[in-house]
C-alpha cells in the first residue's frame, strides 16, 4: 500500500496549533504527526477559520484548504481523516466520512457529546469497517502498558489507595485520565463528587472532586487545582509493598521502596528504579503509527471507540454526581445527557 492520503478537519490546538510552541522531540498535533510520518500524507485541511487554513497550509505545505468539510469529500479522495473539532460535531462528520470511504478515523476525545451519539459513531464505524481510533494519546504510549503490567504483577503489592491531582476540566483533561485509570485498574462501578472550588479555565467545562470505586474494590481519588496558576496532572500509586508516582504531562516517574534501615520505621525511600521511557512526553506520532499498522497490517488498536465511550459514560457520570450530590453507578441509562467541551 502507497502512502495514505489524510485530511484534518479542525486547525485549532490539536490539529494544528499546539506545535506552534516548539518542545524538542516533541510532536503534539495531527498535523505535524502525519507530516513527518513517512506512511501518510497530509493533503488536505479543513477549517472555518481562513487565518487558521493559509497559515498551516504554508506550514505543511498543504494545498488543498476548505471551509466546508463536504466539499472536502466531494473533491478528495481520503483514506484517513482526523476529527478535531467540538464534541457536538462528531457524529455528523463521521457520517460524512463513512459516506465518502475513508478506511481510518482519529476523533479528538471526548468521542461525542452524548452517550446516544457515541453510540451510533461506533455502531456507523463498524458496519462499514473502518478503524476508528480515540485520541487518549497515553493509550498508545508503551511507557503506560508497562505500568499496568507492572501493577497487574503486583510489583507494587495489594493496591492500597489511587490519588490523581489534574486541572482543566472534567472533559477535557478527565477523559485522559479515565482513560488511563481504566487501564491500569479496571471498570469504575461507582462515582461520588463534588463541583470544586479550584475553578476550570472554561466554565462549560468545569473541575470536580471526586471518589472512584472500581468494580474490584479499589478506591481513587480525584483533586482538581486551578491551571491558570500552574498546569498538572499528577498519579499516586499506593501499594503494600511500594509506592508510585507518574507525571502524566512527561511521563517521569518515581518508585518509592522499604527502607532497609531499622531506625526508619519501615517508611518508603525513593528507589532509583523507575519505568523506563523514552520520550520526554507522549506524543500523537503513536497514534498515528497505531493506525497505520492497523490498516496496512492489521495490527490491533489500542485506543478504540468503546474506550472512547467507556471514558465519556464516566464524564457524565462525574457531573451527574457533582450536580444531584449523589452517588451515581454504572453503566449509566440516560444515554442522551449532554456534556460541552473544547
Amino acid at each position: 500500500m502507497s502512502q495514505l492520503k489524510c485530511g484534518i478537519i479542525g486547525c485549532g490546538r490539536i490539529g494544528c496549533g499546539f506545535d506552534d510552541q516548539v518542545i524538542p522531540n516533541v510532536i503534539r498535533t495531527h498535523a505535524k504527526a502525519y507530516f513527518e510520518n513517512t506512511d501518510t500524507k497530509l493533503i488536505c485541511l479543513c477549517d472555518i477559520d481562513r487565518n487558521k487554513l493559509k497559515k498551516y497550509g504554508r506550514k505543511f505545505s498543504v494545498k488543498y484548504l476548505y471551509t466546508d468539510s463536504s466539499k472536502m469529500f466531494e473533491t478528495q479522495d481520503l483514506d484517513c481523516i482526523s476529527i478535531c473539532t467540538l464534541a457536538n460535531t462528531h457524529l455528523d462528520l463521521v457520517k460524512l466520512a463513512v459516506k465518502n470511504n475513508v478506511k481510518g478515523i482519529i476523533i479528538e476525545k471526548p468521542i461525542s457529546d452524548t452517550l446516544s451519539n457515541a453510540e451510533k459513531i461506533i455502531k456507523l464505524c463498524k458496519k462499514s469497517g473502518i478503524v476508528l481510533a480515540v485520541n487518549h494519546q497515553r493509550r498508545f504510549d508503551p511507557f503506560y502498558h508497562k505500568v499496568a503490567q507492572l501493577i497487574k504483577r503486583n510489583e507494587l503489592g495489594k493496591i492500597q489507595h489511587v490519588s490523581v491531582v489534574y486541572g482543566g476540566g472534567i472533559a477535557n483533561t478527565g477523559s485522559h485520565i479515565f482513560d488511563i485509570l481504566r487501564l491500569f485498574f479496571g471498570e469504575i462501578k461507582m462515582i461520588n463528587g463534588k463541583f470544586s472550588h479550584n475553578t476550570s479555565p472554561n466554565k462549560n467545562d468545569p473541575n470536580v472532586d471526586l471518589e472512584l470505586e472500581f468494580r474490584n474494590g479499589i478506591m481513587c481519588y480525584l483533586h482538581a487545582l486551578n491551571t491558570d496558576n500552574f498546569g498538572i496532572a499528577e498519579l499516586n500509586v499506593f501499594g503494600t509493598f511500594k509506592r508510585l508516582e507518574i507525571d502524566l504531562i512527561t511521563n517521569e516517574n518515581r518508585i518509592y521502596e522499604h527502607s532497609k534501615k531499622i531506625s526508619d520505621y519501615g517508611r518508603l525511600v525513593l528507589s532509583k528504579k523507575t519505568v523506563p521511557h523514552r520520550r520526554p512526553a507522549t506524543d500523537i506520532r503513536l497514534v498515528i503509527k497505531n493506525l497505520v499498522e492497523c490498516l496496512k497490517m492489521d495490527n490491533k488498536l489500542l485506543c478504540d471507540g468503546m474506550d472512547g465511550y467507556f471514558s465519556l459514560e464516566l464524564i457524565v457520570a462525574s457531573m451527574q454526581a457533582c450536580e444531584n450530590n449523589n452517588k451515581i453507578f454504572l453503566p449509566i441509562k440516560n444515554k442522551d445527557y449532554k456534556i460541552r467541551s473544547r
